[in-house]
């Protein structure tokens, strides 16, 4: 090969190289060139153990105790929530969580949480308008309502098929027996003889056949919580 044929070999050689390197660009050719800003990445799976709890709210069991007063109540032992603990073979790719297969599952029961209620009837006194009563048990913390015929859903009768008019109430019979007597502060005696959907609980609803004509003559001042006294004799 002659000097000229050399150097004309060479250019050839430069000039390939540098149009194949534009090639995808000028074509318009998907070829992927690797280069420093466009490394190969190579990607692979791994495993760990992880455990997830879910808790066991423990249960509350009463225990009668004819020696406490009725309406007292005594902790004789606190609750402990139990767990399930379930431990899992958790698989990622690609530093993301692809799956995970659960190995084992163990539970610790709860230990349920045993309060004494109180049995023993103990009678105490109150004045009411009326005079001085014997109450046997008094609720705390009472949400007080009141109610008349022209409420929303109401009438002139009772659940019970009484005529609504003041000394009546209504009661969740689930705390409070139907028929029993109770003096309300702020309101005075009533029976329990009426029942109502949003009476639930620690409420109670006392009647009154004009709400605005009668309130005023008792001193009702409307909502509040206040103790009521049940009056009549313990259920048995």
């Amino acid at each position: 090969m002659t000097f000229p044929e050399f150097i004309s070999s060479v250019f050839f050689t430069i000039n390939s190289f540098v149009f194949f390197q534009k090639a995808p660009e000028v074509l318009g050719a998907k070829t992927l060139f690797v280069t420093a800003e466009n490394p190969k990445t190579s990607s692979s799976f791994t495993q760990k153990e992880e455990a997830e709890e879910e808790p066991i709210p423990y249960p509350v069991k009463e225990k009668e105790d004819p020696d406490l007063e009725t309406g007292k109540t005594e902790m004789l032992r606190k609750g402990v929530d139990g767990k399930i603990i379930k431990k899992y073979l958790v698989t990622f790719w690609q530093g993301g969580e692809a799956g995970k297969t659960l190995i084992k599952a163990t539970r610790e029961e709860p230990i349920p949480e045993v309060v004494s209620v109180g049995t023993k009837v103990v009678w105490k006194e109150i004045d009411t308008p009326e005079g001085t009563r014997k109450y046997w048990k008094s609720i705390p913390h009472v949400w007080a309502t009141s109610y008349d015929k022209s409420c929303e859903g109401c009438d002139e009768w009772t659940a019970l098929g009484t005529r609504l008019d003041m000394g009546t109430c209504a009661v969740d019979p689930k705390v409070i027996k139907i028929w029993t007597e109770i003096f309300v502060p702020g309101y005075g005696l009533c029976h329990a003889l009426d029942v109502g959907g949003a009476i639930k609980g620690g409420k109670i609803d006392v009647g009154f056949y004009d709400l605005h004509a009668q309130s005023a003559e008792v001193g009702w001042k409307g909502s509040h919580f206040t103790d009521i006294y049940l009056l009549d004799q313990p259920p048995k």
